[in-house]
């Protein structure tokens, strides 16, 4: 009897390995994970992803993904307070938050901007933290710079796919940071590791954190053979964005409602109860935004095109069969 095919379009990973000359790069360096990471190689790809995201080096800091910001600012900037949208992905790292004794506050998505402007800033102990394209939702929240009253990160995850950047205002401003991860347009997600970008000083602090050694030689030589040739990740993006215009089309023609998206993913309103559980019965894994935002709600990854039938067969068939 053979095995059940799963498809795993649940985490919003790219769904397209890295190329070889990355690849190569980090099995090259497994022959050097007898000594601990080299510092110089650290400063060099701190370079280079300070040139691509386009901000000078002293702004960068590498970590080890991009979740790790709530741990590192809490120590070393004393952030006791954030700001976040709802939705937002911040709930699965609530852990967080609260090993840190960090509080959270909570506002929707279409009022946050205007809290965040009119609360009084007691430096970076109380910080706004918004993803934005907003995940799960996909949609952007601001464009341009947003005005506030306190310090504001923002997680741009899917900066590749939106376009959306604050990095500039880094220089100029000194409430305003950005972080980077290369997990997903760069195809590197199982190797954790992130740029923060913050104010020089702000910066200075981060570097001083234990979590930035757990930064590996693999992780780092992989990242800086991507930034030396970048070129596939705008491949990856145009390969996503082709496949995210097909699936949406044909999921709002069996009459689902698709929000719009500027990531890798879609946020998908089924009107299904249970959808999350009876596309998993059938080999289809998606994350559910039932209890998050509403029944009959799921996130759907891009993912190949093989993958991206086989979702929309099952889902043809879950229609035809109701």
């Amino acid at each position: 009897m053979g095995t059940r095919r799963l498809i795993y379009l649940n985490q919003n990973e790219s769904p397209i390995p890295p190329p070889p000359h990355v690849i190569e790069a980090a099995k090259a360096s497994l022959e050097k994970i007898n000594r601990y990471p080299d510092p110089r190689l650290k400063e060099h790809v701190t370079e280079l992803a300070s040139e691509y995201i386009g901000v000078d080096p002293e702004h960068v800091v590498l970590i080890p993904g991009a979740d790790t910001i709530v741990d590192m600012t809490s120590r070393a900037l004393k952030t006791r307070e954030y700001i976040i949208p709802e939705p937002s992905f911040y709930d699965i790292i609530l852990g967080s938050f609260e090993w840190n004794d960090v509080r959270t506050i909570r506002y929707p998505l279409d009022e946050i901007l205007g809290k965040l402007e009119n609360k009084g800033s007691t430096g970076w102990s109380s910080c706004g933290l918004i993803d934005n394209p907003n995940n799960p939702l996909g949609i952007l929240v601001f464009t341009g710079k947003p005005p506030t009253g306190i310090p504001l990160i923002v997680d741009e995850a899917y900066y590749e796919y939106s376009g959306q950047t604050l990095a500039p205002h880094v220089r100029e401003e000194e409430n305003i940071a950005v972080i980077r991860t290369f997990s997903k347009a760069f195809s590197l997600a199982g190797l954790r590791i992130a740029a923060a970008v913050f104010p020089s000083e702000e910066a200075s602090r981060l570097r001083r954190d234990p979590l930035i050694y757990r930064l590996t030689t693999p992780s780092l030589e992989a990242l800086k053979a991507a930034l030396e040739d970048p070129a596939y990740v705008k491949e990856n993006v145009r390969v996503v964005e082709r496949e995210k215009k097909r699936v949406a089309q044909r999921l709002r023609e069996l009459g689902f409602k698709v929000y719009p998206s500027y990531t890798n993913f879609l946020s998908v309103e089924t009107g299904i109860n249970n959808i999350t559980r009876i596309l998993a019965s059938r080999g289809v894994i998606v994350k559910s935004l039932e209890k998050w935002i509403k029944p009959g709600m799921i996130r759907v990854t891009i993912g190949l095109p093989s993958e991206n039938d086989f979702l929309l067969s099952v889902m043809e068939e879950i229609i035809s069969s109701d």
